[in-house]
C-alpha cells in the first residue's frame, strides 16, 4: 500500500473540505428561497394536483411552526439563542409564503374551492391570519379576497376575520363586530363604513 506524503495528504485533505464547503454552500442557497426562486416555482405549477399540493405545503409549514410554538410555550423555559433561532425562522418562513401567496394570486387569482378543496382554497387566508406583519393586509390583495368571499371560497366568517384586519389597516381602528347581529350583517356594516360597493 501507497503511504501518502505530508504534502500529499494536505492536498487530499484541501479537496474533502473545498467538497464540503461546495456542499454546504448549495444546501444553503437551495434553502435561502429568494423571491425570484419562489415566484418561477409558484408561476410553473401547471395541474389541479400540482397547485393543490404546493397550497398543501403552505398549510403544512404554517402548522409546524404555530406547533413548534406551542411546544416552547408548554416547555421549559427556552433561552434566548432558542428564542431568537425560533422568531428568524417564524419570520422567514412568513416572508416566504406570503411571496407564494403573493406569485399565485398574479398567476392565478384566489385558489378555486371547487377545483382545489376547501382546505387548500384557506391557504391564502391562513398566511395572512398567522403573520406578525401588520402590513401584509395589502390593498392589492383585498380584491383577491373579496372574489373568494363572493365565490364562496372561503366561509363568510374567515372574510369578516380577514375584512376587520382590512378595516384596522385602512382606519388605525378596531372594527366593533356586533356578535348579536349576523356574520353577513357585520361584513356588510364594514362595507358601508369603507365606501365599498357591494
Amino acid at each position: 500500500m501507497q503511504i501518502l506524503s505530508a504534502k500529499q495528504n494536505h492536498i487530499v485533505l484541501f479537496g474533502i473540505l473545498i467538497g464540503f464547503a461546495l456542499s454546504f454552500s448549495n444546501c444553503f442557497k437551495q434553502n435561502e428561497r429568494s423571491k425570484e426562486f419562489l415566484q418561477k416555482e409558484v408561476s410553473a405549477l401547471n395541474s389541479l394536483d400540482e397547485k393543490r399540493s404546493y397550497l398543501e405545503n403552505v398549510l403544512h409549514s404554517i402548522q409546524e411552526i404555530e406547533y413548534e410554538r406551542e411546544v416552547m410555550e408548554l416547555g421549559e423555559l427556552p433561552d434566548d439563542k432558542e428564542i431568537i433561532a425560533y422568531q428568524e425562522k417564524r419570520a422567514k418562513l412568513q416572508m416566504e409564503n406570503m411571496i407564494i401567496i403573493e406569485a399565485y394570486f398574479e398567476n392565478f387569482g384566489y385558489p378555486s374551492r371547487p377545483e382545489l378543496g376547501q382546505y387548500v382554497a384557506l391557504a391564502p387566508f391562513a398566511v395572512v391570519y398567522y403573520s406578525d406583519n401588520t402590513e401584509d393586509i395589502k390593498e392589492e390583495h383585498f380584491r383577491y379576497f373579496y372574489g373568494a368571499y363572493k365565490f364562496n371560497d372561503i366561509p363568510e366568517s374567515f372574510f369578516l376575520d380577514y375584512l376587520s384586519s382590512y378595516y384596522r389597516m385602512k382606519t388605525g381602528k378596531q372594527y366593533p363586530v356586533q356578535p348579536k347581529e349576523s356574520i353577513d350583517y357585520n361584513i356588510h356594516q364594514i362595507f358601508d363604513a369603507l365606501s365599498i360597493d357591494y
